[in-house]
């Protein structure tokens, strides 16, 4: 972005002085002077590094990281200290409410991963087997929250995640292996 705002401004320096020059009325010196702008500066083809798509393989590390770190530490992990200690998983006080509301933003973000992970190619029919199983084992254990709202030293709320970590393993474990190829 930083790159894009300053060459935006070199552009129209050179543009500018460029214009102001009665005596030169050749376009092609404007577009000679942003060129060698870029190559002075390196800017290149900016918009081209910006409008790619991710690869699949970073887009499953994202997916992998997304797991651990938005549905199971701020997420799941935390409910279930929660109801079982009264605080987080690290033993600090926390906002139960504000945990769930995060945790079903996340869902949100879930269902684009979901959709994703559906259009990839047969290349990658071990990752969306995995993923097959434990998309929903995450499904099921929201919806437990959802119906069954976690209270502080309750275990009314009987969240089993020993499904959910296990097919979270393994995805990470296929994805970790998949960028060693």
């Amino acid at each position: 972005m930083k790159k894009q705002l300053v060459l935006s401004c070199i552009i129209a320096i050179i543009l500018l002085s460029g214009c102001s020059n009665t005596n030169n009325n050749n376009p092609t010196d404007a577009n000679t002077a942003i060129n060698e702008s870029k190559n002075l500066f390196n800017f290149g083809e900016i918009s081209s590094k910006t409008d790619t798509a991710p690869s699949p393989e970073k887009m499953l590390r994202e997916i992998s990281n997304f797991v651990i770190a938005d549905i199971w530490n701020v997420g799941f992990v935390d409910v279930i200290s929660y109801t079982r200690s009264g605080t987080s998983s690290t033993g600090a006080s926390m906002d139960i409410d504000f945990t769930i509301e995060q945790l079903g933003k996340a869902m949100e973000e879930k269902k684009v991963y979901d959709t994703y992970m559906n259009e990839l190619d047969t290349k990658y029919d071990s990752i969306k087997k995995i993923w097959a199983k434990l998309s929903p084992e995450i499904d099921l254990l929201y919806k437990q929250i959802q119906e069954t709202p976690p209270k502080a030293n309750d275990n009314s709320l009987k969240l089993d995640a020993g499904k959910f970590n296990q097919y979270s393993e393994a995805f990470s474990k296929e994805v970790n292996d998949l960028a060693k190829q």
